[in-house]
């Protein structure tokens, strides 16, 4: 697990401008993944045929481990370790119904508010790739 060290805030009452966190990054995963889900149009984050095998041994060593995993199929986070900078890359089924790239766009402000909002953490990039498009009104 990687982590993304965040730089100290500026110090208000009752703060310390020294203190500085890490944030794993499948906690950045699972924000982005909650984020995605909640906007209009997506039917459901997808997992590419390359994650899907480290998607069911790293579940599989959670559950071993009695931890439940936060739901992040889906969502990759690379972070840069020579500058810190975090992208994150989604992989999503939408609803044919929507416009395809207004939903995309919607998903990368969604992802860079909430990780920005929960974490303080600025993304660098937010790649959405749509894996399906379906008709939720069939059969």
């Amino acid at each position: 697990m990687l982590t993304v060290a965040v730089p100290p805030v500026e110090a208000t009452a009752g703060t310390d401008s020294r203190c500085t966190w890490a944030v794993g990054t499948p906690v950045l995963a699972a924000l982005a993944a909650d984020a995605a889900a909640g906007v209009a149009g997506v039917v459901r984050l997808e997992v590419g045929v390359t994650d899907l095998v480290g998607t069911v041994v790293h579940q599989a060593r959670l559950r071993l481990a009695g931890v439940t995993p936060a739901p992040a199929d889906g969502v990759r986070v690379r972070v840069d370790q020579r500058d810190g900078g975090v992208e994150v890359e989604l992989d999503l089924a939408v609803d044919g119904f929507d416009q395809v790239t207004a939903v995309a766009r919607a998903v990368q402000r969604a992802v860079r508010d909430r990780v920005l909002h929960a974490t303080g953490i600025r993304l660098r990039a937010v790649a959405v790739s749509v894996l399906t498009i379906t008709d939720r009104g069939a059969p």
